[in-house]
């Protein structure tokens, strides 16, 4: 041992950071994809995965005191893979972001873009956790993220999106306690920092997902924030997407109105959802209702009524 340490007895339990903080015990170095050079006991990482067993005393392991191993994953994903493996938990586990900056006053904002980078690094550690077989990690990882969800759900499509991006290395569980946090928190639809998160792949997802208890207006006024935070780059992608949401569906009032000024829909397609509900109130023998989760009376017959003018003033 090297001189940071004392000549006393190691406590059998402490053994294992024995050999993550002596620097004279490591014998591998990790390179990331980030390029850092991150130091480890080969033995210590061969015990705990599998994988990495299958690495460092494979085709890859020699005698040399300096072995150098390319990995996949940045730095900050694996100095925690690293610390996992020889203490059961990581920085990414115990982060708080109150503590980590308890000298200058943040911002609501800043707060909650530390956070949001958190989360997407917790991502990306269970990728890693999947890849080099160390489940319990995953699990930790899940509970963590759950935690960050509950506290402030408008993460959510910061985690989805986080997820998506991971592909299929990411758990499944993941992108389901993402998805279900969607559901269960509609604010986050229109929380303008996070839907800057999202992508066009990722709003076709949100709009076809059958288990979103939301009104059609509200997927519309979700889809049209989404694009005018880059109206130029997004307003032919969102025409394209708008194809998910059903006008008919809509109040007349505001299909008349934001929705018909929108641009997002040709009026023969407004035009459409119209002639739908009047068929819709007509069936039903005027007793005419759209579909919502927050409807009165009072809505329905207001609905029922600009539909009956619609109908009475196109047929004049």
């Amino acid at each position: 041992m090297n001189n940071n340490n004392t000549d006393k007895e190691v406590p059998l339990g402490k053994v294992l950071s024995i050999f993550l903080t002596d620097d004279g015990l490591k014998d591998v170095t990790l390179i990331t994809s980030d390029g850092e050079l991150v130091r480890a006991n080969h033995y210590v990482l061969s015990a705990r995965s599998v994988v990495f067993r299958r690495l460092l005393r494979g085709n890859y392991f020699s005698e040399a005191t300096n072995l150098e191993v390319d990995v996949g994953f940045p730095g900050s994903i694996m100095r925690d893979i690293v610390e996992y493996s020889h203490t059961d938990t990581c920085a990414s586990l115990s982060w708080n972001n109150n503590s980590n900056n308890n000298t200058n006053k943040q911002s609501p904002l800043e707060e909650w873009h530390a956070e949001k980078e958190h989360v997407e690094t917790l991502v990306g550690l269970s990728g890693a956790a999947m890849y080099y077989n160390l489940p319990s990690l995953a699990k930790k990882i899940e509970t963590n993220l759950t935690q960050h969800l509950r506290r402030t759900p408008s993460l959510s499509l910061a985690v989805l999106a986080a997820c998506r991006k991971g592909g299929p290395s990411i758990p499944v569980e993941l992108v389901e306690c993402a998805m279900a946090s969607v559901r269960r928190n509609k604010s986050a639809l229109f929380d303008e920092k996070a839907v800057a998160c999202v992508n066009d792949s990722l709003v076709k997802e949100i709009l076809k997902d059958k288990d979103l208890k939301i009104d059609e207006y509200d997927l519309f006024m979700f889809l049209t924030q989404w694009m005018e935070r880059s109206p130029k780059d997004r307003e032919s992608v969102a025409k394209d997407l708008s194809i998910n949401i059903r006008l008919e569906k809509i109040n007349p009032e505001d299909l008349h109105s934001s929705v018909s000024s929108s641009g997002l829909f040709a009026p023969d397609e407004i035009h459409e959802a119209y002639r739908k509900q009047a068929l819709e109130a007509q069936q039903s023998n005027h007793a005419f209702q759209i579909p919502s989760f927050q409807q009165t009376k009072s809505i329905a017959w207001r609905k029922l009524h600009s539909v009956s003018l619609w109908v009475s003033s196109n047929s004049s």
